[in-house]
């Protein structure tokens, strides 16, 4: 998965968890609004030539364009660029919002990189512990340096990170015990 991906998948959660904050009231009434005030008015009738009936045709604006361009009463929720430049950046928010240690270790690895202390504090927020995690190579002895860069990925069910050298020598532990 992309960091695009993720970010875009993130961004599909929000809205719906936007959604899911505002009132079922308010989206019956945004619904009935839409009908009453777009729908109607841009709804007409064609002949079909196989029934040879007429059937309603409407070329207006869609229930979800029209969300979009007029909102829940005057609200939306945030654009995918806003999204990007905010809700996006917090780290937090978008760990509950996935709920899965997975997808959020690659939306923390959205940059491409994290340091030993990143894993680990990301190995103790999930309670990974037993969870088989490699890292290191011939000449690497210190999986806590902030400076170390490493490239994470999830193979078969284990965190492997891939150093420079590209070995999986040192198991990487929880923080607690």
């Amino acid at each position: 998965m992309m960091a695009q991906d993720i970010a875009k998948l993130c961004y599909e959660l929000y809205k719906i968890d936007w959604m899911r904050r505002i009132s079922a009231d308010r989206q019956i009434y945004a619904y009935k609004d839409w009908y009453e005030k777009e729908y109607e008015p841009h709804v007409s009738t064609i002949h079909n030539t196989y029934t040879g009936e007429a059937e309603p045709y409407y070329d207006g604006l869609t229930f979800e364009n029209w969300i979009e361009e007029f909102g829940y009463d005057g609200n939306i929720y945030v654009s995918y660029e806003e999204f990007l430049d905010t809700e996006y950046q917090n780290e937090e928010y978008i760990r509950v919002l996935l709920d899965n240690a997975a997808l959020y270790l690659r939306y923390l690895m959205r940059g491409g990189r994290m340091t030993g202390n990143q894993l680990k504090d990301f190995i103790d927020m999930f309670q990974l512990g037993n969870m088989p995690v490699f890292i290191g190579c011939e000449g690497y002895t210190n999986a806590n340096d902030e400076d170390n860069e490493t490239v994470v990925d999830v193979i078969d069910g284990k965190i492997i990170v891939h150093d420079a050298c590209g070995d999986y020598t040192e198991e990487v532990t929880s923080n607690k015990n």
